[in-house]
């Protein structure tokens, strides 16, 4: 992840992962769970330039499994992700 984060409070859970409330990051929002400092589990993320929005899952910071990303323009793409790259027809 890039800088890291300028505002966090952290819960530690068990097995080494991390809940996390709310990160900023220069680049984006994100509220949800962390791995290793990773996006990991069921987690939202904003974009800052241009307001797109992902809710779903992710596995080691990438988006993984079943998410909702609307872009900026307003564009929605429901569907299924495999490591960051849209699956299927969504």
């Amino acid at each position: 992840l890039s800088d890291g984060p300028e505002n966090e409070e952290i819960n530690k859970e068990e097995a080494g992962e991390w809940k996390v409330k709310f990160v900023e990051y220069k680049d984006f929002k994100y509220q949800g769970e962390f791995l290793n400092s990773l996006q990991h589990g069921k987690g939202i993320q904003i974009f800052i330039s241009d307001g797109s929005r992902y809710d779903g899952f992710w596995k080691y910071g990438k988006q993984n499994g079943h998410g909702r990303l609307i872009n900026g323009d307003g564009d929605i793409y429901d569907g299924n992700f495999i490591d960051g790259q849209f699956y299927g027809r969504g």
